[in-house]
């Protein structure tokens, strides 16, 4: 289970999502998103065809959280989103 100071700022903040397949990366920025109550992190499709492309070839993925707390951003690597 996330803490709840973690799950506030994941859903109050924009996210950029990185993916890459066959050394093609791919980043964008993700509006649409939130935090399940079992700590999952869900992204809503629009515009992502490249980004669920590279994600069927590679579930490895890197979120960027933009923050706008004290520190500035965090980065942060995830597999299997």
């Amino acid at each position: 289970m996330m803490n709840e100071a973690v799950v506030r700022v994941l859903k109050a903040g924009m996210w950029d999502l990185a993916t890459c397949a066959n050394g093609e990366p791919n980043v964008v920025p993700v509006a649409f998103k939130d935090v399940t109550e079992d700590g999952k992190l869900v992204v809503g499709d629009v515009f992502l065809e490249t980004t669920l492309r590279n994600l069927e070839a590679n579930e490895n993925c890197h979120l960027r959280l933009r923050c706008e707390q004290p520190g500035g951003l965090s980065d942060q690597g995830h597999r299997g989103i």
